[in-house]
Order: structure tokens, then C-alpha cells, then sequence
């Protein structure tokens, strides 16, 4: 696992934030799972090793596992790689001679451009229609943090890792200016994976001394104040270049 996903598991680790991650992605924002019903797992299936993966609990019983694996860059075999996965997991679970639970997977994508492979097995095997009824099917969940609806998203750390991640990319200096200049910002941890996630230098500079709300404003207010006055800046020297 390369840093970028590994800043992604170390993010979402927390139970807190995985449990939102879960209900905005799956559920459309309804509190379906909370922290309180998730238990740790071993991510380790047969010689390979699965990103993450947590077990929810309701009534004292297992209710379903949920896997997550973190993608920076595109994967074109990800339709089977998850199949894999789930389908070791399975397997792991009938050897324990208990029974079997539904494993649900989602693979969360962070890279800037848009997810164009395939998304199940059919997608991958350019099947043909009149195959399609003889062939089981598989697919995966690919949440693209650039394209989800960020209000889904109840856990304020959760919500404002996602908010940044996407103005990162679709903002320019004045804009990011504009709105964060007087813009509170509560979540290091949510900067700090926005910025290694969205690949923003000037961000990954910033030291974080504190979680502090007050602080981490301040801070954020001097680097998109200081990012204004580089666009500036550069925009004048364009104009006595040319």
C-alpha cells in the first residue's frame, strides 16, 4: 500500500468515521450502522490481506462485515480482486464451522481522474447479451471522493476531509481564498488526509501543532491568504513576460 492509501486506512480506521463513511456511501446519510455496533477484524484472508475490514454487531449478533479497499490510482482488475476478497472471506468464515455472514465491499477511489475500467465482471469480459443470463455477474462499489455528496456525510471530520478533498481540486486560489479565509475548520486529521490524498504541497507544509478549531482556522487562513498572494504574484510576472 502506497502512502496515499495508507493515509486513507489510518483515516478511516477510527470507528467513528467509518461507520459515516459506511451510511453516506451505502445508506445515502440514514444512521444505519454506528460506531458502538462495529468490531475489529483481522484483514488477512489466505496469504493476502484486505485494506480494511469490520464486523457490525446488532442485538448481540452478527449483523454483516464491511470491507473497504483504498484506491489512488485505477485498478482494471478490481471487479475480481474484490470478488477474491470477499469470496476468501467467505471461505474463512464456513472453515470457523459457523455460519456465514454478507460481506459488503466498497472501494473508495482518490485519484484525479475519473474511474473509467470496468466495475463488474461482465464490464471486464465484453460479454456478449446473449451470454450475460449463464454468467454469474460480480461488481464493486467505486465511491469516487471527488463525486460524492458531501451532506450525505453526518461525522463533521468526515465531512470537511470530503468538502476540502473536492475544492482542491475544482477551486482556484481565490475561490479556496474566499471561502476559507474566515471558514472554520475543526479536523486536522481531515486536512492533513485531504492534503496528502489531494496531492497539495502547500498544504502537506502546513504543522498542525493542535487540533484545536481556533488554531487549525488560523493556520488554514494564513496558507490560502498566502496562496491569494502567489497567484498574484505569478499572474504579474506573466504580465511582464508578455
Amino acid at each position: 500500500m502506497n502512502e496515499i492509501d495508507q493515509q486513507s486506512k489510518l483515516f478511516f480506521d477510527v470507528n467513528e468515521r467509518f461507520a459515516d463513511f459506511i451510511n453516506g456511501s451505502l445508506y445515502q446519510g440514514r444512521q444505519v450502522l454506528t460506531a458502538q455496533q462495529l468490531e475489529e477484524m483481522d484483514t488477512e484472508v489466505s496469504e493476502k490481506r484486505r485494506d480494511m475490514i469490520k464486523r457490525s454487531t446488532k442485538d448481540g449478533s452478527v449483523y454483516a462485515l464491511y470491507g473497504t479497499e483504498f484506491q489512488s490510482t485505477v485498478d482494471k482488475g478490481m471487479p475480481l480482486r474484490v470478488m477474491e476478497y470477499d469470496l476468501l472471506t467467505y471461505q474463512k468464515m464456513m472453515k470457523s464451522k459457523k455460519r456465514i455472514y454478507p460481506v459488503s465491499t466498497i472501494c473508495l477511489y482518490t485519484g484525479k481522474e475519473k474511474w473509467k475500467a470496468a466495475r463488474t465482471l461482465h464490464q471486464m469480459m465484453g460479454i456478449q447479451e446473449e451470454l450475460k443470463p449463464f454468467v454469474q455477474n460480480y461488481g464493486v462499489r467505486i465511491v469516487s471522493a471527488q463525486e460524492v455528496k458531501v451532506e450525505n456525510f453526518k461525522n463533521e471530520e468526515v465531512r470537511e476531509f470530503f468538502e476540502l478533498f473536492q475544492d482542491i481540486h475544482q477551486l482556484n486560489k481565490d475561490e479556496m481564498y474566499e471561502k476559507y479565509s474566515k471558514k472554520g475548520l475543526h479536523s486536522a486529521e481531515a486536512v492533513k488526509t485531504a492534503a496528502v490524498l489531494g496531492k497539495c504541497k502547500e498544504l502537506e507544509k502546513m504543522i498542525v501543532e493542535s487540533e484545536d478549531g481556533v488554531k487549525m482556522c488560523e493556520n488554514f487562513s494564513r496558507i490560502v491568504r498566502e496562496w491569494k498572494d502567489e497567484g498574484r504574484q505569478e499572474g504579474i510576472a506573466e504580465g511582464e513576460a508578455i
